[in-house]
């Protein structure tokens, strides 16, 4: 018989048995079910599975690639082989702290992240408002006070547009590509120094380095166009100064001030807000166990940190000249989800519903996979173990608690980058739970290291989807067609779609795809609007005038519609059907120089010449600038003979457009009317120096030299015009005339 000792001694070894056998079998099934659902969505969705349908984009190698390394992580993690690997990696990535190392390592790392940054960037700007954004940031960003929630982050994205603009570029998109890239290698200084400074061992802060960067926001640094990015190293910075104030190193004012900071560069970062009183809660109690800390100085702390953060808000927006009350004016009202009425109408859910909580899960699958894997394999009473851990999921609940209840106006699937903000704090407790556990022996370093490398598997696949134009764009439309979207939403969705067809010259799709937009909102006077102009530019008259018909039943005050009605009329040369449009412009937007400009064109078709001039006149009176005014009322001056006056205009067409060789052509012709030879010369001179190919300038030159009877440079002249032009409508009389003018 045994002992009561031995009994006991065995009966505790056979549980420490169970328990490492547990350890590895639990993690090995989670991660396995969180691989798996990836390589299941591929193939089957019984719902939008958005968060983890990467593989179904991906081809056939690599689906083949995924299931391979997930294979083999899980035998590696079942075979407890894993942790030995993630241990050497660790000591490879922390070996040695000698000076050329350190600044070795700096390099590597930086230089390193902005080719991978660059070398995986988003290859189209269909999530979030990326189109918009460029548009509005190249096109007329100075008469549009654009904020967007988030003031700061705007007036430093143009500052760096106007100063780029100055001497290296002048796209939107590269500067927005760039911000994104410059705020991913801010964010790898802070994440290293954030592992340093919270990590024991090369081991833990290998840890916390690779699932900070293994989460699915990283995507926002892959020149991704949007606003979010540059929040992320400034969010992280604020945590980690938490962190150090609870452990006593760094005074509360620190993240305080960073908060004030970071609530002007988004306002939703006030959902930051209730962290910094949680903090000054934590730090109290821990200096109160102490002695050091009453309740009135707790008050008085917490209340002093929460007045900084304000004051560095508004003296932020006070720097930048921001009207915080009239944008608060101007505002619509963010939308919060219906909790029993009946869905707005940019709404497909309310908040209790399938499809919400269906989008919730995608979300955070997408964005926070590691945060997931820690939840199910943590025992809940360790969730918030120690008064960092206490902070950082408080800094996570109100943001989490933001996208429970607010609307995703474009849809959950494009509005993914908005509400990625709770990924990282969340990122960061799981950081902070494993190395806390894996220090108290509670996870091995195999389980650590499959949570670790499958969140990576994740995001990996998650950036290479975007970065991979027909993959993202299929992506996208499947998503338009199957999610859980408000009429608006998959509207908008189409139009985005839509308009990147359209800039990329691709008319098709693009009509395909506003053909969609017009399904989902048959009242939406745009979509065939654009669908009009499309067929316009396509030659396709008829379809054309039938969608232009459409938009003026739908918004009869639409006077751009009308403006394009009216020039597809005088394209097709029905005159008097454009100045019925042509008339309504003008009812509408007395202004609109342009409108003018074609009723005079009408006009001149129809000869009536006086009125045409009127309206020629009236579009240089509304538009001082405007070359085609200028040249064709010389045209028409001409025409009618008046040359004094054509000469005039012509020259005024010339002093704003000197590279024009047609209107130094017709400069010629009007003093050519006014037997002023040697300025029609001088001028016709001009036209064929411009434009050495224009033969109209040669035979206009020929005819000036055949009337003072200049017979060599007349044959030259004519010789050209026949070399440039075989089949110029004169060639036969030159022909003719060369024939009897041999030389």
């Amino acid at each position: 018989m045994w002992a009561p000792a031995d009994r006991l001694h065995k009966e505790r070894a056979m549980m420490r048995r169970k328990e490492d056998r547990t350890d590895t079998n639990k993690p090995v099934i989670v991660v396995g079910i969180f691989l798996g659902l990836h390589i299941l969505f591929a193939y089957w969705q019984p719902v939008p599975v958005w968060g983890a349908d990467f593989l179904r984009f991906h081809d056939s190698v690599f689906r083949a690639i995924f299931v391979l390394l997930s294979v083999a992580l899980l035998l590696l993690a079942a075979r407890r082989r894993l942790g030995r690997w993630t241990s050497g990696v660790a000591r490879l990535f922390y070996s040695g702290s000698t000076p050329w190392k350190s600044v070795l390592s700096w390099v590597l790392l930086l230089l390193g992240g902005l080719l991978v940054f660059w070398g995986m960037r988003s290859a189209v700007h269909l999530l979030g408002d990326g189109i918009m954004l460029m548009r509005e940031l190249e096109d007329f960003w100075s008469e549009i006070p654009r904020t967007d929630r988030a003031p700061l982050t705007f007036w430093i994205v143009r500052g760096l547009h106007r100063a780029a603009g100055a001497f290296a570029w002048t796209s939107a998109e590269t500067t927005y590509r760039l911000f994104s890239c410059l705020s991913g290698i801010l964010f790898l200084v802070v994440v290293r120094y954030t592992a340093r400074l919270l990590g024991k061992d090369a081991l833990e802060r290998f840890l916390i380095f690779a699932l900070l960067l293994g989460a699915g926001y990283m995507q926002l640094f892959f020149a991704y166009v949007e606003n979010y990015a540059f929040l992320f190293p400034f969010m992280l910075l604020y945590l980690l100064l938490g962190i150090r104030a609870l452990e006593g190193r760094l005074a509360i004012w620190w993240p305080a001030a960073l908060l004030g900071v970071l609530m002007a560069l988004h306002i939703t970062m006030m959902t930051l807000a209730p962290s910094l009183l949680a903090l000054a809660i934590l730090k109290g109690r821990a200096e109160g166990v102490s002695g050091t800390t009453g309740p009135g100085r707790l008050t008085v702390r917490a209340a002093f940190a929460i007045l900084l953060s304000t004051v560095v808000f508004f003296g932020a927006l006070l720097l930048i000249q921001f009207d915080l009350i009239a944008y608060l004016q101007k505002r619509q009202g963010f939308y919060i989800l219906n909790l029993f009425a009946e869905p707005g109408p940019k709404q497909h859910y309310r908040l209790f519903s399938i499809g919400k909580w269906v989008d919730f899960v995608n979300q955070y699958y997408l964005v926070a996979p590691a945060s997931l894997m820690v939840l199910l394999l943590c025992r809940r009473t360790r969730w918030l173990r120690g008064p960092d851990r206490q902070f950082v999921m408080v800094a996570a609940l109100f943001p989490i608690l933001f996208t429970v209840v607010a609307n995703p106006e474009l849809g959950a699937f494009r509005d993914w980058d908005v509400f990625a903000f709770a990924a990282l704090p969340m990122t960061l407790w799981a950081a902070l739970t494993i190395v806390r556990e894996l220090r108290d022996r509670l996870v091995s370093a195999d389980t650590a290291g499959l949570i670790c490398t499958a969140a990576v598997l994740h995001t990996v696949f998650w950036i290479g989807i975007n970065a991979d134009e027909l993959s993202a764009e299929a992506r996208f439309s499947s998503h338009l067609n199957g999610g859980y979207l408000s009429a608006h939403a998959r509207s908008h969705g189409w139009e985005t779609l839509a308009v990147y067809h359209r800039d990329h010259g691709r008319s098709v799709p693009a009509i395909r795809a506003y053909e969609r937009v017009v399904d989902a909102d048959p009242d939406f006077a745009g979509g065939y609007y654009n669908l009009g102009n499309l067929h316009y530019d396509l030659k396709q008259y008829d379809r054309a005038a039938a969608y232009f018909q459409k938009v003026i039943a739908l918004k009869p005050d639409f006077a751009e519609a009308h403006y394009n009605f009216g020039n597809l009329y005088y394209d097709t040369g029905q005159y008097d059907l454009a100045i019925l449009q042509f008339e309504k412009v003008i009812a509408l937007k007395k202004d609109f120089a342009e409108a003018h400009f074609q009723m005079g064109n009408a006009l001149y078709g129809l000869r009536e010449y006086d009125r045409a001039v009127e309206h020629f006149e009236e579009a240089i009176a509304l538009k001082p600038q405007f070359v085609a005014a200028y040249y064709n009322v010389g045209d028409l001056y001409y025409r009618t003979g008046q040359f004094d006056a054509a000469v005039g205009a012509y020259r005024k067409a010339i002093a704003l457009n000197p590279g024009n060789a047609r209107a130094h052509s017709n400069l010629g012709n009007a003093y050519h009317g006014l037997r002023d030879y040697q300025q029609a010369i001088s001028a016709y001179e001009q036209a064929v120096e411009l434009d050495p190919g224009y033969a109209e300038g040669f035979y206009n030159l020929g005819v000036v030299y055949h009337t003072l009877g200049d017979v060599e440079r007349t044959r030259r002249c004519f010789r050209k015009v026949l070399e440039l032009a075989p089949e110029h409508p004169q060639a036969p009389a030159l022909r003719s005339w060369l024939a009897l003018s041999p030389g």
